[in-house]
């Protein structure tokens, strides 16, 4: 039997990790421009499906076929798959969630939606909890597609190469006020996602 050391990530030029962060960083922003607070306020009740639209199109971009899951209008979740080659075991699951908690503006220094980048720090709501974690499992995502199409395989239906178990990702509505209307729907609903 042989083992493989050494991180998958191992493989990346500097060129592929710059471009990696820029392009994390900047999700990061545009997920942060997307005011999906939980409760839904009166004047923009969908943002939760706003900001899992926008992960569908990064998604698909990527070559993947991703879903969006509304439960409740406006309170949309997003899951994808990627497909893994081998006996890995169970599928890993990337979870974060969409929604964030209000951000009265006039207690921030900053527009806590506007993705401000101030002394090396990006600044809004969601920029901790936990759109941050949702940027970086779309990056993981995006460079794992990416490995598939070098490798001349279509990341939609084809195993990633060197992926010994399916990647499912999962970002949901609804997390603040207790999942119901987001993870706790897919897993009564949808527990196959």
């Amino acid at each position: 039997m042989s083992v493989t050391t050494g991180l998958p990530s191992a493989g990346l030029d500097r060129a592929a990790w710059a471009i990696a962060h820029d392009r994390l960083v900047e999700d990061l922003r545009e997920l942060i421009r997307i005011p999906s607070i939980n409760p839904p306020p009166a004047g923009a009740p969908d943002g939760e499906r706003r900001a899992a639209d926008w992960i569908a199109g990064a998604l698909t971009d990527a070559g993947l076929t991703p879903e969006v899951l509304e439960m409740v209008p406006g309170r949309g979740s997003v899951v994808g798959r990627l497909r893994g080659d081998g006996p890995g075991g169970e599928p890993l699951l990337l979870l974060s969630h969409l929604d964030v908690v209000p951000a009265p503006p006039e207690l921030w220094t900053h527009d806590p939606f506007g993705g401000d980048i101030a002394d090396g720090d990006i600044w809004g709501r969601g920029a901790v909890d936990m759109k941050n974690l949702v940027a970086m499992e779309l990056a993981v995502v995006r460079l794992l597609a990416g490995e598939a199409r070098a490798s001349g395989r279509d990341p939609a239906t084809d195993p990633v190469p060197g992926l010994t178990r399916y990647v499912l990702f999962a970002s949901t509505a609804d997390e603040e006020a207790g999942g119901l209307n987001g993870i706790g729907w897919i897993v009564i609903e949808r527990p196959e996602e």
